[in-house]
């Protein structure tokens, strides 16, 4: 049986993982930290109805992403990604494995191909920004994120397919420089020279 404690360890563990993945989606630090309020106090709530502790994750998320979703009806608005700046060194969200390089040269131009990145991502559709961070970002699987968004795993392959289509383009025409940019364990092509 799930217990109250194992949701606490999850989010405790999780913290850092499940307010990134709220901020890739809405954008707003204290939203963020708002949404995972949110799902927590839910959860708690409903903690009766998960059966298997398994699916805690995949549970969970989608918890949070209606919260999000409940937010965005309530704004009938959605803000733009233009505060996460992955490379700041005091990001309470550990963002470290973002930047392991050693020199300055290499911290610049990491901190922009990050920018462009997250400017790119900003400009993507809610439905593929959502199922692109939940794979790309949080690390989840394709049949988690079926669950999450309740849409079929061959809608989520497709949605992730054209989100890093549409990323790719956008990532091409900024720059037109061959470059590549590697997004989680997946890679994007940028241009021609």
């Amino acid at each position: 049986m799930f217990t109250k404690f194992k949701l606490s360890k999850f989010t405790t563990d999780n913290r850092g993982l499940l307010l990134k993945l709220a901020y890739s989606w809405c954008h707003d630090r204290t939203l963020a930290e708002d949404l995972l309020q949110d799902a927590t106090e839910k959860a708690l709530k409903s903690i009766s109805r998960i059966k298997n502790s398994k699916a805690i994750k995949a549970w969970f998320i989608q918890i949070m992403l209606n919260c999000w979703r409940d937010s965005l009806r309530k704004k009938q608005q959605h803000q733009d990604i233009d505060e996460l700046i992955l490379s700041e060194s005091n990001d309470k969200y550990d963002l470290s494995h973002f930047h392991e390089t050693t020199t300055p040269e290499d911290n610049l131009s990491q901190s922009q191909t990050q920018l462009r990145v997250k400017n790119a991502i900003s400009c993507l559709p809610v439905k593929y920004r959502t199922v692109l961070t939940l794979v790309d970002i949080y690390g989840a699987s394709y049949s988690e994120v079926s669950q999450i968004v309740e849409v079929p795993m061959g809608t989520v392959m497709s949605r992730i397919s054209r989100a890093r289509d549409e990323l790719r383009k956008k990532l091409s025409v900024e720059s037109g420089l061959e470059t590549v940019i590697p997004l989680h364990s997946h890679t994007v092509l940028r241009g021609e020279e």
